[in-house]
């Protein structure tokens, strides 16, 4: 290994185990890429580029949009703990081993489903399909993209009419980073300026009016 690929090595390493740190009891961490830039003081270009890599050497993954730590669990007092228990760094063998168990457990599940659906008829059917409807349609207060949306956003008004917007749009992983990086800026253009929070326009009408393209002067 040079001396250049042994340093992004390292890099790449203390890059997975500060993810993990930040991640929630699932593994998620609930940030955009540029808020864990601002985190890590490093350019956004630059992280982007290494968490490409840990996804494509399978060490995270994404999901909506947002980085996920394989088998990432906290105790109570924050500390990291991998399943069984014990303190983890980023154990790659740990992890790969995670993955392929999630990988077979999921191949089973789909051949479960496949033969139940098969061999059911009547309203057995119409239960598959109702919850095959529910994976593609989820519960917006369920999804973690506009958990992180709603948690960031300083004023907390009109939430119904966010959900509602959010269950129509449904936005994807590239929108949902734009929308979390378009209000990283608003928030901290409102932060600098000292906004009060009766001029901090109301979250539906930020999302009506698609403020995360807009540049704050």
């Amino acid at each position: 290994m040079g001396m250049k690929r042994g340093y992004m090595y390292l890099a790449l390493l203390g890059l997975e185990t500060a993810l993990r740190e930040m991640s929630d009891e699932s593994g998620l961490v609930l940030l955009s890429n540029r808020k864990i830039a601002v985190k890590l003081q490093v350019g956004q270009r630059q992280l982007n580029e290494m968490i490409t890599e840990l996804v494509e050497e399978g060490r995270v993954y994404k999901t909506r949009g947002l980085v996920k730590i394989h088998g990432s669990v906290k105790d109570p007092n924050g500390s990291v703990k991998d399943p069984n228990g014990s303190v983890t760094d980023a154990r790659h063998e740990r992890v790969r081993d995670h993955e392929n168990h999630e990988k077979h457990e999921d191949h089973e599940k789909h051949e479960s489903l496949f033969k139940e659906k098969k061999h059911s008829h009547g309203h057995r059917t119409a239960k598959i399909n109702a919850k095959i409807t529910a994976k593609i349609k989820p519960n917006p207060e369920d999804d973690k993209g506009f958990e992180a949306f709603w948690a960031d956003y300083p004023k907390k008004v009109g939430k119904a009419a966010v959900v509602a917007w959010w269950a129509r749009t449904n936005p994807d992983d590239e929108l949902l980073m734009l929308i979390l990086d378009g209000l990283d800026k608003w928030r901290e253009v409102w932060t600098t300026r000292g906004t009060e929070l009766r001029w901090i326009p109301h979250p539906m009408t930020w999302l009506n009016a698609r403020r995360w393209e807009d540049e704050p002067s």
